[in-house]
């Protein structure tokens, strides 16, 4: 006889015909506890209703033995009731406890049969439907255990192993705060890029100064002997007049002579003309938030994080879009980024060396390649 499983049930399952329906019990990492079903009608079970949901479709669930991980799919079509795209965006559903059972919903007294539990994995979403995947208990056993050697830090910026204080400043003369809080002045239509005047931390050093854009399917930068070539990604802030090219990551299409350089796959026509101001610098020159966090504290997406991906004084801009936007009046919190390298980041900026959790002077794969005689 199966564990875990009623006489009454198990004599349903050897019946001829069977009233069977798969549920689904997810208890979210906010302690929120939603129930679903495969069946056409809502169910109601151990003081739970499990939602018949339009286009909820579970795929086979397969378990073994061995130590393979178990895995269920299911797709369903977002709504706007329990299961939306924003929250999905925001991470709200990931890491959820899931719980996957057969019930008879003629007789919901025969109890349960549970087929899985595990968490909530990757979801994907594509044309208003989502897809989300069930990992096993047994998942645990494919994580990695131990660390692997690497030039780059492994700690996260703050924890135990790191040590900075994000609470703090920095430790040259400047004093520069870790972590920061302020208003928005605005957002740019794509949502991903923030404004906010008040911020005035530094900025990528290098920058070079823009004297001119123009209104056009390939704007020209103008651009006083500027180091730029052409494919090189460029990134554009503090533009006053043409607000929206700033914050923009771009690829140089060309570079007519050593004063002006075009932007590529950008049409300028219809943006706001060009008054003064704004600086280029070449990718990869970081600000003082590049890499850091920023947490909205108020607004449609008060609470979610964003990680942000370069910075410059007055202008933020995110990995990502936030899940249910930010806009002026909105407030956050923000704090330092680290590129966890140990001269420019753990030394330079946090002068933490000591705690660096990396291996910077390992040779690499170019040391492998060396051949007797090569010039080192």
């Amino acid at each position: 006889m199966k564990l875990g499983i009623s006489a009454d049930l198990l004599a349903h399952y050897q019946g001829d015909t069977t009233t069977l329906a798969m549920c689904w019990k997810v208890t979210r990492t906010d302690d929120a506890v939603f129930g679903f079903t495969a069946h056409d009608a809502d169910i109601l079970f151990d003081a739970l209703t499990y939602v018949a949901a339009i286009g909820f479709t579970p795929s086979a669930a397969e378990t073994q033995t061995r130590l393979a991980v178990d895995n269920l799919e299911t797709v369903g079509i977002i709504d706007d009731e329990q299961i939306t795209e924003g929250d999905l965006l925001a991470g709200v559903w990931d890491y959820a406890r899931v719980e996957v059972f057969m019930v008879n919903w003629a007789d919901t007294s025969m109890g349960r049969d549970v087929l899985m539990t595990g968490h909530l994995g990757q979801a994907t979403i594509e044309a208003g439907r989502y897809t989300a995947e069930l990992r096993g208990l047994t998942d645990a056993y494919t994580s990695t255990v131990g660390q692997l050697y690497a030039p780059t830090c492994r700690a996260q910026l703050g924890d135990s192993r790191c040590g900075v204080n994000l609470s703090g400043v920095s430790p040259d003369s400047d004093a520069i705060p870790f972590t920061v809080t302020g208003t928005l002045d605005d957002s740019a239509d794509s949502g991903i890029v923030l404004f906010d005047a008040a911020r005035i931390e530094p900025g990528p050093s290098g920058g070079q100064a823009i004297t001119g854009i123009t209104n056009a399917a390939l704007p020209v930068v103008e651009c006083t002997a500027h180091p730029f070539v052409a494919q090189q990604v460029v990134y554009v802030s503090g533009v006053v007049g043409m607000m929206e090219v700033n914050g923009g990551f771009y690829v140089v299409a060309g570079v007519p002579d050593v004063d002006h350089f075009t932007l590529a796959n950008i049409d300028s026509t219809a943006w706001g003309v060009y008054v003064s101001g704004g600086e280029a610098v070449a990718q990869g020159d970081t600000g003082w938030f590049d890499y850091g966090l920023i947490t909205m504290t108020s607004g449609a997406s008060a609470g979610l994080s964003m990680e942000v991906k370069a910075y410059s004084p007055g202008t933020i801009t995110l990995q990502l879009e936030l899940a249910h936007g930010a806009g002026a009046g909105d407030t956050y919190s923000m704090r330092v980024g680290c590129g966890k390298r140990f001269a420019e980041d753990c030394v330079g900026k946090f002068a933490n060396g000591v705690n660096f959790r990396g291996e910077p002077h390992v040779p690499g794969m170019d040391r492998l390649m060396w051949v007797g005689g090569q010039e080192r």
